[in-house]
């Protein structure tokens, strides 16, 4: 199992991404005043047009655009004649700027798509793996203790939480329900009741702050998980706390499965007997 306490891509600290941005407008700027007397103006400006693309794939969008615009400011200023002034005084040279500025921003936007491509990419990749390490854990599970551990550990590392993981004693009420917040024990209660994942994105009570996923499917329930943050937006992340909670239930179904095999058909045993102890009595 993954040990990191969330499997979302790593947020960069707003102070780092300013102190990145800096440095790359005066490396750019040492660059351009070591090559002056070697290289042209268009030599000098394509150096600060590689400090952005940089930026552009290392930082957010705002962090990249505010480089793009420093950048043409810093070369008008350094080395556009007359230096050490705003002024233009070459009609070429101030298209120039303006057609550098265009691509600046235009590069930007484009490695910022290739980055949150490339995020995505490795954010699906991480949960992948996270859900075959957990289907290999979960096959060597004897207990509904180590299902539940299994299970909140994965969410735990999946999302930021604080999640919640409960099961079922007697098909009906929530185990350690007592120790869940109110709000958190009921929205429980309700997706297993209804069977369905509630919450933003769903359909059903969008106003909640929370994913609630029942384990298993109508007419076996065994137990339901609290998912936050959660976003409207985020269908992939909806599809992997669903996917996360589909192998918990088929591990608790496998795990009664085989205790009922084990006891073999009791004297007096009845069908009802049985479906109320699978939880069938939740349809």
């Amino acid at each position: 199992m993954m040990n990191s306490p969330e499997l979302s891509a790593p947020n960069r600290s707003p102070a780092r991404s300013w102190v990145i941005v800096a440095f790359l407008l005066t490396a750019a700027t040492a660059c351009g005043f070591l090559l002056d007397r070697h290289v042209s103006l268009t030599s000098q400006a394509m150096i600060y047009v590689l400090a952005v693309v940089i930026a552009s794939y290392k930082l957010d969008w705002i962090e990249s655009a505010v480089c793009a615009v420093a950048a043409v400011t810093a070369l008008n200023f350094f080395f556009v004649p007359p230096r050490w002034t705003f002024e233009v005084e070459n009609r070429e040279h101030f298209i120039a700027l303006g057609a550098m500025l265009v691509v600046a921003l235009v590069i930007s936007h484009l490695a910022r798509g290739v980055r949150r491509e490339t995020e995505l990419a490795r954010l699906n990749e991480r949960r992948a793996r996270q859900l075959q390490a957990l289907a290999t854990d979960l096959s060597n599970v004897s207990a509904p203790a180590d299902i539940v551990a299994l299970g909140q550990k994965a969410l735990d590392a999946a999302f930021a939480g604080p999640c919640s993981l409960a099961l079922t004693q007697d098909g009906r009420e929530l185990d350690l329900a007592g120790d869940l917040d109110p709000a958190v024990r009921d929205g429980m209660r309700c997706c297993m009741s209804e069977a369905a994942v509630l919450g933003p994105g769903t359909g059903r009570w969008p106003g909640l702050l929370a994913w609630y996923l029942p384990l298993g499917e109508r007419g076996h329930v065994t137990g339901a998980a609290c998912v936050r943050p959660a976003l409207a937006a985020d269908d992939a992340g909806r599809e992997h706390a669903q996917a996360l909670c589909a192998l918990l239930a088929q591990a608790l179904w496998r795990l009664r499965q085989q205790r009922v095999d084990a006891r073999g058909p009791k004297r007096g045993a009845t069908p009802t007997a049985a479906k109320h102890f699978f939880g069938r009595d939740l349809a």
